[in-house]
């Protein structure tokens, strides 16, 4: 079986054990002739999709492998990401909603992280990304197929023409998210988790249309970024100038016109309201001591994490380091290892501009005039998108603030820039060599707590 080890989900799992081994993730690991071609690959835009197309089929899984899977399968391999001494205990485990940001919180906290959700990226024969009864017909069966071993676990068809568009042409995208606590879950808390230890469950709320076409089952049109819900489904001028400047035919809008639109969760950073409840009902019935972290979308929580750290790191006046990463290029060992406040952003979209934005002039003018540098990672997205902002503009956002240095990322070839992975852990890792302030004392719960109301979290403690 192959569950995705490169998505949003596994990747916060990935980065909080690789900040507990106290290591620089690899995002991806790369082979030596891959490390000799990629530098290459950007001044190319048929060898970019040669490139991409490579890596998305070593990534993918086909459907045969997908037989007999149960949820204890996808939370076997959550749980084996960290691969901790039976013997070990912490004082917490963080539970619940994936993202970078949480990956941050869980590593500060010296924590595990386990994720509800875990994406499939499954074989499929060839078709044009914009053709979705294809797409819709292709992963619907994937998903049926999954649901009959399936018992206690919803599975969403993640359809994003716009973002998706590489991975659609030769790929079904499904998210398997979990319903209930699984028995690996359960044992991991009882084996790794002080007796006087906390549970902290992280619960994101935020929604996204989407139908459902079976029990279980249910198929979201777009994803998070620029473009909301209402303009994947009715269309925009701007997609319609994108799909032409692309060369399809294709008039932008997709939707299941014989089917009722809903409101549920969103598929990547949505919490499944039934999982919440299994693990809130097992810490009460175990007498184990939850706190419920529950946040109306990443942006909260990545303020939550940004100030918890500024609250317990930064003080007497010293000056403040600020890495603002994006997406899945998040590597808290960094922070930890330099004491650098982090502050992630869910893609590098214009949504997520408006936000860093928003957030530095809010930000305290006593803090502000503090900061010293700030490091700046922006995920390559290997393709051009109508919410794509270009990267002088983050460059300018922050140059009013301070100094910012790059990590990663080439000014040349952004995004479409395979060259990124290779970079990237490797100028963190010569970065770190700079720096002689490493964080010993993990943070605690309840210097989260004091933060929440600040961040916008509504916190519950049982």
């Amino acid at each position: 079986m192959k569950i995705s080890i490169t998505d949003s989900s596994s990747m916060a799992m990935r980065a909080c054990a690789a900040a507990l081994r106290g290591e620089i993730l690899n995002p991806i690991e790369v082979s030596l002739p891959e490390r000799l071609l990629l530098p290459l690959v950007s001044r190319s835009r048929k060898l970019l999709r040669v490139a991409v197309d490579h890596y998305l089929k070593r990534m993918s899984v086909p459907r045969s492998a997908l037989r007999f899977l149960t949820e204890e399968d996808f939370a076997l391999f959550a749980t084996s990401i960290y691969n901790i001494p039976r013997e070990k205990k912490f004082k917490y485990v963080v539970m619940g909603a994936p993202s970078g940001a949480v990956s941050h919180l869980a590593a500060m906290l010296h924590a595990p992280f386990l994720s509800h959700s875990f994406l499939l990226r499954v074989k499929a024969k060839k078709r044009k990304p914009e053709d979705f009864p294809s797409v819709l017909k292709s992963a619907s069966s994937v998903a049926l197929n999954l649901c009959r071993t399936l018992t206690n676990a919803e599975v969403v068809i993640h359809y994003d023409p716009v973002h998706d568009r590489s991975m659609l042409r030769f790929l079904d995208t499904v998210r398997v998210k979990l319903l209930q606590l699984p028995i690996q879950y359960i044992d991991f808390i009882k084996r790794h988790l002080h007796r006087e230890g906390t549970v902290i469950l992280v619960e994101c709320t935020f929604q996204w249309y989407r139908y459902q076409t079976d029990d279980r089952i249910f198929v979201q049109i777009g994803g998070f970024g620029g473009i909301g819900p209402d303009e994947y489904i009715y269309g925009s001028d701007r997609l319609d100038r994108w799909l032409e400047g692309l060369k399809s035919r294709h008039k932008s809008g997709w939707s299941i016109t014989d089917m009722q639109q809903e409101v549920g969760r969103e598929s990547e950073w949505g919490s499944p309201p039934q999982f919440i409840e299994s693990a809130r009902n097992f810490c009460i019935e175990e007498g184990i001591d939850l706190l419920v972290l529950r946040s109306k979308n990443p942006f909260d929580l990545s303020s939550l994490v940004f100030y918890t750290f500024l609250s317990s790191y930064c003080t007497n006046s010293n000056p403040i380091t600020i890495y603002i990463d994006s997406f899945t290029a998040t590597n808290p060992t960094f922070n930890l290892k330099t004491c650098t406040a982090p502050l992630w952003i869910p893609y590098v979209s214009d949504n997520c501009f408006s936000f860093l934005k928003e957030f530095l002039r809010r930000l305290d003018p006593g803090i502000k005039n503090l900061v010293s540098k700030i490091f700046l990672t922006l995920f390559p997205t290997m393709d051009t998108t109508p919410d794509l902002v270009p990267l002088d503009m983050w460059l300018s956002l922050l140059s009013d603030v301070s100094d910012v240095h790059l990590v990663g990322n080439n000014r040349k070839f952004y995004p479409l820039d395979p060259g990124f992975f290779i970079r990237y852990p490797s100028e963190l890792r010569k970065l770190l060599k700079r720096f002689k302030r490493s964080l010993t004392q993990p943070v605690d719960a309840e210097d989260v707590v004091r933060v929440c109301r600040k961040a916008g979290i509504e916190v519950r403690k049982y």
